[in-house]
């Protein structure tokens, strides 16, 4: 499926943003927590 299926549903540019700050912010944290386990087995 994709996004020319549903021209009703076209994502904008703010919630691109948005969606791909969470994925960030999940990803720094997710490897922050892994960083700070490996410090602490160390």
């Amino acid at each position: 499926m994709s996004l020319t299926d549903f021209p009703t549903v076209k994502p904008t540019e703010n919630q691109i943003f948005i969606i791909a700050l969470s994925i960030i912010i999940f990803i720094f944290f997710f490897t922050e927590r892994k960083e700070s386990d490996a410090q602490q087995i160390g």
